[in-house]
């Protein structure tokens, strides 16, 4: 795998540099990777006569990934939605580092379709991160392994990217959004069917740069497929909203 000192990058039209050896992580120090409890999470949505979730408890100790298995309508989105503090749990509490989590996005998220708008592939990297220096967006790209990308792109980092611009594969996105991660302090992450629409190939060339971006982190994967679950420390199955087996 190239490193930071060795890719041979291009910061705008016709010009093809090697970035800077002074920072050689994409990943900064995290702010945290707390201790995550889900205890007794109900949730009821009105006009469904069973609950998506039903007396859910799970606990993820600091720097581990726990995997989310089972069949779609499971409930694994809607636990993600919970821990992260998108959506309020008809009964039961998530506690962060054993006190009561408040207000939302408390996570960073990696979702099956990720958002890119209309701009430079640059800006579409540093989404969340505006004062991330280039040399931090070379490092993030380097580690979601992305490079290949650049090299077809007309003006590198520069490029519009978007329905006025260049456009980009399924797997290509989902590289935007794991360098964007990669930028980012978060030390809880949720995953959510990262390769859902990406063919074998494409999966299995994202599943190293997603176990990195992983590693040292608190984190929740949910998934059909055994390869991304194949980074989880654990593996937890949800059936009709209940933890099986």
């Amino acid at each position: 795998m190239a490193t930071v000192a060795t890719a041979v990058t291009r910061h705008g039209t016709g010009t093809a540099t090697a970035p800077g050896t002074a920072e050689r992580t994409a990943t900064p120090a995290f702010r945290s990777a707390p201790g995550v409890a889900l205890q007794g999470i109900t949730v009821r949505f009105a006009g469904r006569s069973r609950p998506a979730l039903s007396d859910v408890s799970v606990f993820v100790p600091p720097r581990t990934v726990l995997g989310l298995a089972g069949p779609s309508g499971s409930g694994k989105s809607t636990l993600l939605k919970v821990a992260g503090g998108w959506l309020r749990p008809s009964e039961g509490q998530v506690f962060i580092d054993g006190a009561p989590a408040a207000g939302s996005a408390r996570a960073l998220l990696i979702g099956q379709h990720p958002y890119l708008f209309s701009g430079t592939l640059a800006d579409n990297i540093a989404l969340g991160q505006p004062g991330a220096s280039r040399s931090r967006i070379w490092a993030a790209i380097v580690a979601a392994q992305l490079t290949g990308l650049l090299g077809r792109l007309p003006d590198g980092l520069d490029t519009v990217l978007g329905e006025r611009g260049w456009s980009i594969s399924g797997g290509e996105a989902q590289r935007v959004a794991l360098a964007r991660a990669f930028l980012s302090d978060a030390g809880f992450v949720l995953v959510d069917e990262p390769t859902a629409h990406l063919d074998a190939a494409t999966e299995a060339a994202l599943i190293e740069p997603l176990a990195r971006l992983l590693r040292g982190r608190t984190a929740l994967v949910a998934s059909h497929s055994d390869a991304v679950l194949g980074i989880a420390d654990r593996v937890i199955n949800l059936d009709e909203g209940r933890i099986r087996g």
